[in-house]
């Protein structure tokens, strides 16, 4: 299976793409806690840019990668299981323990039905949604990626039209303008957050400054009127559905993502260090950081220090803690089993 080259900048850039995709997570769960009104607005249609983020770095590694025969679709599924689900069901697993085992103990049979129910069912945790739609996309990925590359340009400009206008008939027709009705047609095979996939991979084609530049600026205009959707217009109907796979937010997203991939670039080895390592932990951060941020956050409001303060304290101290928290486990645990499991599915012949 051959990968494409990455060049040590691109490598270090996706690093500060998936950290800052990192702290987006931890801020939309925590702003709430200090900010409402307009001010909450703006700051959740910045941070709601974190699962697209993740969505996007998704494909521009994973579509990017050639599936010559069907060992190397087995290959992939097997690495995925390793990397991807192993780490899901194991701190699935901790966040059910941390709810439920003061309640129900681990040696009954009740305890270890109510994990598997809950895994299979999305009940674990809410922030975990995520996984579901990132589970069928990575078995996806393999035949995505085979249709992708036999595209030219132009194609593919107009698969992205399509995946739009299906996202903005969906979003601003059915769900706004007919009242949340039932979305009645099916079959388009890039529904979605598969949107967010798909433009991971066409903007590493982009290298024209003009058009970063264009970009940048159309991402700016789409926040300001995503803003203006959540407060002025908080009324009416459209603003129900500002975020996520809104054609308007998905602009801005594209923006957020030019800029940090193309246009902040990282030149200090020190700061590339630092995001190279931290970047090796933000999965199990994502998965794990639910279970600090009730006691962090209700420390910091004790303090009573000023809304912008506390919220930047809140947010620094749960990364940081969960950072430490998740590599300690990550180090003693996780890397352990996923090592044992990736040697079985290595001898494993299918």
């Amino acid at each position: 299976m051959k990968i494409e080259a990455n060049n040590n900048t691109r490598l270090v850039q996706s690093d500060l793409i998936r950290c800052i995709a990192m702290v987006f997570v931890i801020s939309v769960h925590t702003v709430n806690y200090y900010f409402d009104g307009n001010a909450a607005q703006l700051l959740q249609a910045i941070f709601f840019t974190c699962n697209p983020l993740f969505f996007m770095l998704s494909g521009k590694f994973n579509l990017a990668k050639e599936f010559r025969s069907a060992e190397d679709i087995i290959d992939w599924y097997k690495h995925k299981i390793s990397v991807l689900v192993v780490p899901f069901v194991f701190y699935s697993f901790l966040l059910y323990t941390w709810k439920n085992v003061h309640t129900t103990p681990l040696y009954y049979m009740a305890y270890w039905v109510g994990f598997i129910k809950g895994l299979f069912t999305g009940q674990i945790a809410t922030h975990l949604w995520f996984m579901y739609w990132m589970i069928g996309i990575t078995l996806s990925t393999p035949f995505v990626a085979i249709i992708i590359r036999c595209l030219d340009n132009k194609q593919l400009s107009a698969l992205l039209l399509i995946g739009m206008g299906w996202n903005t008939v969906a979003i601003l027709v059915y769900a706004d303008i007919f009242g949340n009705a039932p979305f009645p047609f099916q079959g388009w095979i890039f529904p979605e957050w598969f949107i967010y996939l798909i433009l991971g991979y066409t903007l590493e084609k982009i290298k024209n400054k003009r058009h970063i530049t264009w970009i940048i600026v159309a991402g700016a205009v789409s926040l300001i009127i995503t803003y203006v959707q959540k407060t002025s217009l908080a009324e009416v109907v459209v603003a129900k559905n500002a975020y996520d796979i809104s054609p308007l937010f998905t602009i801005f997203v594209v923006g957020v993502y030019i800029l940090f991939d193309k246009v902040l670039i990282i030149k200090t080895d020190f700061v590339k260090q630092i995001l190279t390592r931290l970047s090796k932990h933000t999965y199990s951060i994502y998965l794990f950081h639910s279970v600090f941020l009730g006691r962090v956050n209700n420390f910091i409001m004790s303090l009573n220090l000023k809304c912008a303060v506390s919220f930047i304290l809140a947010v620094l101290t749960i990364v940081v803690v969960a950072l430490v928290v998740t590599a300690i486990i990550d180090f003693m645990l996780l890397n352990v089993l996923i090592k044992h499991v990736d040697n079985f599915l290595r001898k494993r012949k299918i």
